[in-house]
């Protein structure tokens, strides 16, 4: 009797169950688990939501005009609704599938009022325009894949990624991340900021944080972009007064006109907090968040607060005559934070409301520069050397500069040498986040209304605009670096191989669920757009404002 010749397809060894049941006991559990507590929450989830009366809209929304899911919904004849993923001041984010891509989105649903429904056109115009001028996908930029109304709400359908800056700092406790990932991120970050000032772009973020910075995948370094709810086009202005507070550039909080340098600014901030585990202008309001930067900065230059507006001015420094007895001066003046104006003869002083704040440190000290980083926490790593660590400064420093004409330009900082210089030691080890993977795409923005230009705005804005250099891409990005392989890009990326661009690596993650405070310093109120012809260098904001982010207190790192 002859046999057939029928080829026998074995299984994996390691996905045998006697193989799952006793090497692998433990990550057995811990699916279990998951699939256990996945399924559990999202029943919650479920409960809650039905839970929700409709108020507007014909009882499609509750009384926030936000959308009213319901299980297994089916959106645009596409898209089949599974959960809600995080809201904020401008709707929700549900995770969908896409019936067409066969793949997993994230729809940002919009509440139904009219202002926020503006808002949501213009930044569909924005992302559009980005997806059309980076076709290649190259610029680390999240990318809307499809846009409708439904049931009076703006719907935007994004690709999902994974958990952001803030949720891996969180995983660390607070500890921080090595110089070798920062320079990952910060590369990364320069392309996307390079591409976002290119004269035929011309878009400011404005709102760049940890929280909208997002892993593409948990186990690599590449990031992309998110949220630009809050983003503008150079040349079109609303509003003067945008960016979360920690992360928020001098002259947005002087109320002068701003270019994508406030991003730069912003940049510097989050590379800082992402090594020291903390925020490095952590204000408590606007005046607070002033006396922060001038004790780690110094007093701003007298020419920017000369052209700040009055009403703004007026809440941060006291003005008097130049030689003036500073000790008559209310007790809530600083006399030992002075900046003296030759050219109007006067001496501004620092409103100092809380005197109980943090003492005055330096970057250096703050960076640990010469103490094997913060807390000494980083003696005997590689690649956090005192050189490792005084690049690392300087590239800091050139974004953290008061005036923005001085202030380094994305296509600069990508030729830095803390961006061009190797790790020592070669490969960066691999250490996964032991954190799920979050899936959340927007968060809270921030914004304010404010009145016309003065004179002293329309002066600093004549200088950005005469003193800026050419919007124009100076520096070649190169081409895009493929995860877990080799750069091709020389002038960009370190040069060890497949953890190159890829791994979130050295890096010891705790999932240990630390919160803390971040909030936005925006008060709950809705404005209607208040459009203004301005000269180049001034731009707009939001259109409309959100509720303070709360996420209880940050322990100290260490």
């Amino acid at each position: 009797m002859q046999e057939d010749n029928v080829e026998i397809e074995l299984r994996n060894t390691l996905d045998r169950p006697v193989h799952k049941l006793s090497v692998r006991l433990i990550d057995t559990y811990k699916l279990i688990n998951k699939i256990y507590y996945e399924a559990k929450a999202q029943k919650l989830r479920e409960q809650k939501d039905t839970t929700r009366v409709g108020v507007h809209n014909d009882g499609y929304d509750d009384q926030n005009y936000d959308y009213i899911l319901r299980g297994d919904e089916i959106m645009n004849d596409r898209y089949i609704l599974k959960h809600k993923m995080g809201k904020g001041s401008f709707g929700q984010v549900v995770c969908a599938y896409d019936q067409e891509r066969k793949a997993e989105v994230a729809i940002k649903i919009i509440k139904s009022r009219k202002p926020f429904l503006i808002q949501a056109k213009t930044e569909i115009d924005i992302l559009n325009k980005i997806n059309d001028k980076d076709d290649s996908d190259d610029s680390n930029i999240v990318r809307l894949l499809d846009h409708f109304m439904y049931r009076n709400h703006q719907c935007l359908v994004f690709e999902i990624l994974s958990f952001n800056l803030y949720e891996l700092l969180k995983n660390t406790k607070f500890r921080g991340v090595s110089l070798s990932l920062i320079r990952k991120f910060s590369r990364h970050l320069l392309k996307s900021l390079e591409f976002l000032s290119r004269s035929d772009v011309d878009i400011i973020h404005c709102d760049l944080k940890p929280e909208n910075i997002l892993l593409k995948n948990p186990r690599r370094s590449a990031i992309k972009l998110i949220d630009f709810g809050s983003s503008c086009y150079l040349n079109k202005r609303a509003y003067s007064y945008i960016q979360s507070r920690f992360y928020r550039s001098p002259e947005v909080l002087l109320g002068l006109p701003y270019t994508q340098k406030i991003d730069m600014w912003s940049l510097g901030c989050v590379c800082v907090e992402m090594h020291t585990g903390e925020p490095l202008f952590g204000g408590a309001n606007q005046a607070d968040q002033i006396c922060r930067i001038v004790d780690i900065l110094g007093m701003p230059p007298a020419s920017m607060i000369r052209a700040s507006p009055e009403r703004v001015r007026s809440q941060f420094f006291e003005r008097v005559v130049k030689d003036s007895d500073l000790t008559q001066l209310p007790a809530i003046c600083d006399t030992s934070c002075t900046v003296t104006d030759e050219a109007e003869g006067v001496v501004y002083v620092l409103k100092r409301p809380n005197k109980e704040g943090p003492k005055a440190r330096a970057l250096e000290d703050i960076l640990g520069v010469h103490t094997s980083g913060p807390s000494g926490r980083r003696a005997g790593e590689p690649d956090h050397t005192v050189q490792k660590y005084t690049e690392f400064l300087e590239f800091v420093k050139a974004m953290l500069v008061y005036d923005p004409l001085e202030r380094a330009a994305a296509a600069d900082l990508l030729c830095h040498e803390y961006i061009l210089s190797v790790p020592e030691g070669g490969v960066v080890p691999v250490a996964a986040p032991s954190v799920a993977s979050s899936t959340s795409l927007v968060n809270p923005g921030a914004a304010l209304s404010t009145n016309g230009l003065n004179a002293n705005e329309l002066y600093y804005a004549a200088k950005l605009s005469a003193g800026a250099p050419s919007n124009g891409t100076t520096h070649a990005p190169g081409a895009a670096i493929v995860e877990g392989s080799a750069p091709s890009d020389s002038m960009q990326t370190d040069t060890t191989s497949t953890a190159a661009d890829g791994d979130v690596g050295g890096e010891s993650i705790n999932s240990k669920d630390v919160l803390r405070n971040r909030r936005t310093d925006i008060p709950n109120t809705t404005t209607k757009v208040r459009s203004q012809s301005a000269p180049s260098g001034a731009t707009n904001v939001r259109l409309f404002s959100s509720q303070p982010e709360i996420e209880a207190t940050v322990p100290p790192p260490g």
